[in-house]
């Protein structure tokens, strides 16, 4: 039996045995002529496209002959897998390209399979009803989840990170899924890259929107000023049947005007009041323009080292760049921020994201039936968050109406909208080795995994002013004010270890058992050394590791008649998600016993504030209402120590 790749020439081969089975497993995606050969017999060949992840079968029937010939036969590429008994669905190239994604998006992919959403809290890529933090996704089997966002790294909020011009194919599994796969219980997107082929093959696109063909909002203002997005692919050989190439970038420019309007000043006849014109002297009513821009690049190299050995890298990187764009959508194209905003420029926030990934990845047949594949992947991620004022945040809300926000966000910055700065660096190595013969395709790896990670959460160390009515703001007796004391600085890790053993098991014509079993352990970092043990919460002991994830699966396939037309699948198992890491962090810094690194305070009392002001020389009564005074860390301490307290909000990410 041989296989050829149509397009590279990459050419396996091996021998059936006594019953006639063969397995030809781990060849590169794409279409082969699957050939069979033996003496006395006339050759046939047929065409079958090999698929992510799938099992694909090639039944022969010889016919006696002493005359060589080769008959072609035309089989469906895209048949029905009958030895899987996972439920998956996968896109091809051409579906890819030409299925609806709004904004040329990884998550319009995403939605086009069954069971696939968007769910509404963090925005993450749900599966059969689980969180998206508990999907897991990889590209080229190397993982691609995102150590502190809710779906793949780079993800931005509006615009395109991964180029869907480099992708070959995209699959959703959606459960009972292979021991190999793990860290998820809803299920795995698993993406595969392009690579060059003999032939060179290029694509270039360009998609733009303006201002004088969208449609004006509701507000009478323009949806957007304008939108461009273009990028393209190359890919061919840099020597023949030997070593190829592929590049594909991408680039997305797209800004609109926001219209700053307290339109409360209107509805309730304020807007002549001394208290208005000082909020608008303060904060004023201006057009600012909101920008979604992004840069990406896919590039890789495949190289055939010798008859029995491949190898591939690939090396991506994206930058997205968000500016005067909070609270966002994720099925948005371009800025998606409301038209009309009553937040001030000064509160606009700059979202910036960037992601490097390097990825390499032997393939060696020891035999023809014994292969291994040894992978490293490198991968960092970069998620700085910063604002475009200066001074504290000031809320004001009059007869139970909000007027309006200035000074830099921080009310609605938080774990669960992702509203920190953030890096991590993740480091992948994984070894699986492949063994067929006498009806059985086994298979056992092992993933090793180290994530190193710094975050600054402090979302209020500008302070936050809260005034309930228009009057209090000229006042400057503000209901409320907040502080968050302390440097927000925490570094952590996560180390992460898997092994695996699969076996598919052709026990009878048409008949598949697929048993597995997989360990997992995850080893977490532990709370740091109280400074203040006697304020420690008293559950706050240690954060546990988790190394007893047992997880036994099995799965059957049975097609009923032998022609791939009908198919039952079944399959049970036990599976495990990771810990997510901002849940860890949380911990960390806001269980009390580390009040240097996580502390808030919260004042009522305008008298108390005053005085405390007034002590260290600010007249908080005629301070000015654009820089409104804010406290040291020291002098939080000397004036409201005993008002100081954690924000106790320990959950998962939402």
């Amino acid at each position: 039996m041989s296989v050829r790749n149509r397009q590279t020439n990459y050419t396996r081969t091996t021998t059936t045995d006594g019953a006639g089975r063969y397995v030809i497993p781990l060849v590169p995606l794409g279409l082969y002529e699957v050939t069979a050969n033996a003496p006395g017999f006339q050759p046939n060949t047929q065409e079958v496209l090999v698929t992510l992840g799938s099992s694909i079968a090639a039944n022969f029937e010889l016919v006696i002959g002493t005359v060589s010939e080769q008959v072609q036969v035309g089989a469906e590429p895209l048949a029905m897998e009958s030895s899987a008994a996972s439920a998956r669905s996968f896109l091809t190239q051409l579906q890819i390209l030409n299925l609806p994604s709004n904004g040329r998006k990884m998550e319009g992919v995403f939605l086009q399979t069954p069971t696939a959403q968007m769910e509404p809290e963090c925005k993450g890529l749900a599966i059969s009803g689980q969180k998206g933090i508990h999907t897991n996704f990889s590209v080229d089997g190397g993982d691609y989840s995102s150590t502190f966002n809710c779906g793949i790294r780079g993800r931005s909020d509006s615009a395109p990170t991964f180029s869907l011009e480099a992708l070959q194919e995209f699959q959703v599994v959606r459960n009972v899924f292979s021991s190999e796969f793990g860290r998820a219980t809803g299920g795995v997107v698993n993406m595969s890259t392009k690579s060059g082929t003999n032939h060179f093959h290029s694509s270039a696109f360009y998609l733009g929107r303006n201002s004088s063909v969208a449609a004006k909002d509701p507000f009478d203002q323009e949806s957007l000023s304008q939108i461009h997005q273009f990028g393209g692919s190359l890919g061919g050989a840099i020597v023949r049947d030997r070593t190829f190439f592929f590049v594909a970038p991408e680039v997305q420019k797209a800004d609109k005007p926001v219209q700053v309007q307290y339109s409360v000043l209107d509805s309730q006849n304020l807007r002549g009041t001394p208290a208005a014109r000082a909020l608008l002297a303060a904060a004023p009513e201006e057009e600012i323009t909101a920008i979604s821009n992004s840069l990406s690049s896919i590039n890789r190299i495949d190289h055939q080292l010798a008859n029995n050995h491949t190898m591939f890298g690939r090396f991506d990187f994206s930058r997205a760049e968000a500016n005067n764009n909070p609270g966002s959508n994720y099925m948005s194209t371009g800025p998606s921020i409301e038209s009309v905003t009553n937040r001030a420029r000064s509160g606009q926030a700059i979202l910036e994201t960037r992601n490097y990934t390097a990825m390499t990845q032997l393939t060696s047949i020891l035999s023809p039936k014994h292969i291994n594949e040894l992978r490293f992947q490198f991968a960092r991620e970069l998620r700085p968050r910063s604002t475009v004022g200066t001074g504290p945040e000031v809320t004001i809300w009059n007869g139970g109406e909000l007027v309006g926000y200035y000074g830099p966000q921080a009310s609605a910055l938080g774990f669960g909208n992702l509203g920190f700065s953030s890096s991590d660096d993740r480091i992948q190595l994984v070894n699986n080795f492949s063994v067929v013969g006498r009806g059985h395709s086994m298979k056992a790896g092992v993933d090793l995994f180290r994530v190193n990670a710094d975050m600054l959460f402090n979302p209020g160390a500008n302070a936050l002013y809260l005034f309930t009515s228009l009057n209090d703001y000229l006042a400057r007796k503000p209901f409320q004010y907040q502080q968050f004391i302390g440097t927000g600085n925490l570094s952590m890790g996560m180390n992460q270890f898997a092994s695996y053993v699969q076996d598919e098991w052709r026990l009878l014509p048409g008949l598949t058992l697929t048993p597995g079993f997989r360990y997992e352990a995850q080893f977490n970092s532990d709370y740091l050394r109280p400074t203040a043990p006697e304020d420690r919460v008293p559950m706050a002991t240690r954060i546990p590791d988790d190394s007893r994830m047992f997880a036994p699966r099995l799965g059957v396939a049975w097609d009923l008649r032998g022609n791939g037309r009908t198919v039952i699948r079944a399959g049970s198992g036990l599976f495990y998600a990771s810990t997510h890491l901002a849940l860890l962090a949380q911990s960390m810094l806001f269980n009390g016993g580390n009040p240097e690194l996580a502390n808030r305070i919260v004042v009522g009392n305008v008298s108390d504030l005053s005085d405390a002001f007034a002590s260290v020389g600010v007249d908080l009564a005629s301070a000015p209402l654009d820089q409104l005074p804010v406290f040291t860390a020291s002098q939080i301490n000397q004036f409201f120590g005993n008002l100081a307290s954690p924000d106790l909000i320990l959950r998962a990410p939402t």
